[in-house]
């Protein structure tokens, strides 16, 4: 009987130290539990990290539930509203945040993105700087970015 409980006090410590130390690089805090989140490594963007979120709150209209992201050395806020989806792009140095209006995706090396019309999309820099940037398509459907 001594033994099985040195056992199991021994194989508790291992499991602590080992979940102490299995961070994950992209968590998504959601207060609400509303918000579905689904992460990609290196797709089509060419981003190193895409984030998939959606408000599955559809009890009231125009709901909008907030999530903390953190992944790696970021950490930012973004706004879910219900019935829309959110997709955060993690390029190295900057992050952009889009909704379902506005694909992006790597071309020869180049950033392109495919909408119609008019789309916004948020850019945040790794010194904390974000900027809401409306994109125009005019007649067209794709769009090279800098």
């Amino acid at each position: 009987m001594f033994a099985a409980i040195n056992v199991q006090r021994f194989s508790a410590a291992i499991l602590a130290q080992l979940a102490g130390e299995a961070t994950a690089d992209l968590a998504v805090d959601d207060p609400s539990g509303e918000v579905f989140h689904t992460m990609y490594a290196n797709p089509a963007s060419g981003a190193e990290t895409l984030l998939m979120l959606l408000n599955t709150d559809w009890t009231t209209p125009g709901n909008v539930k907030t999530v903390t992201v953190r992944h790696k050395e970021w950490l930012f806020d973004v706004d879910v509203p219900e019935r829309h989806s959110r997709f955060v792009h993690f390029f190295g140095d900057r992050v952009v945040i889009t909704d379902e209006s506005l694909h992006l995706q790597r071309e020869n090396g180049k950033l392109c993105a495919f909408g119609l019309g008019e789309a916004v999309c948020t850019i945040l820099a790794a010194d904390g700087a974000g900027e809401r940037r409306i994109v125009s398509f005019g007649n067209g459907t794709r769009l090279e970015l800098p």
